[in-house]
């Protein structure tokens, strides 16, 4: 069952939008009139926003995942102002994905969840969670079932450029230089005695 909530009709946001346009034409059209030169754009990036179904499934599409479109909820939440140990721990876990819930502290949030079939199977089910405080995204995490367990959600391209990493130092030490090789091949007497014999720290004690 689709569970979506719209609270904003779409006519009003094309209007917000067109009405955003023409104030920007009038400033652009101001500075020009008394600089004489155009006006410099901003850098900044629009952010991303979740609204309904469509929004949400191209904003994780982003970390290389697919949902069940029949498995969305939303559900209204609230961010604690004040946290403890286990929620800045939590925190920590939407850090991997590049947000931060520090910017919505004590404010109403809206928890979109979605199955991600892929990482799911008959015993255990994987949902993307996504939280958005004014249709902004500030949290993203994969929440497992029926464990309950967080996992963090990391982009598709942050988790090839790590993999790549790995694999380029698995490579390294598989194939040491000549000289460390004939090191490793010929040990001397006394390491061969002390690989021999454990430490006491190796034995357990009462």
């Amino acid at each position: 069952m689709l569970m979506v909530t719209l609270r904003k009709p779409e006519f009003k946001k094309i209007a917000a939008v067109c009405a955003g346009a023409v104030l920007c034409a009038a400033a652009a059209l101001a500075v020009n009139a008394f600089t004489g030169g155009p006006a410099v754009e901003a850098d900044a990036a629009p952010s991303v926003q979740v609204t309904d179904l469509s929004s949400l499934t191209a904003y994780l599409t982003g970390f290389g995942l697919e949902i069940d479109p029949n498995s969305v909820s939303v559900d209204n939440v609230k961010i604690p102002r004040k946290w403890d140990d286990s929620f800045t721990a939590f925190n920590d876990v939407i850090k991997e994905a590049g947000l931060d819930l520090k910017s919505a502290r004590g404010k109403d949030a809206e928890k979109w969840m979605a199955l991600v079939p892929a990482k799911s199977d008959e015993d255990t089910k994987l949902y993307a969670v996504v939280i958005t405080y004014k249709d902004t995204p500030v949290g993203a995490y994969f929440l497992e079932r029926p464990s309950g367990e967080v996992l963090p959600m990391v982009k598709q391209s942050d988790s090839a450029a790590s993999s790549s990493a790995a694999e380029t130092a698995a490579e390294t030490a598989a194939v040491p230089d000549s000289a460390a090789a004939e090191t490793a091949a010929v040990p001397d007497s006394a390491a061969a005695e002390t690989a021999a014999m454990p430490g006491e720290g190796a034995y357990p004690t009462e």
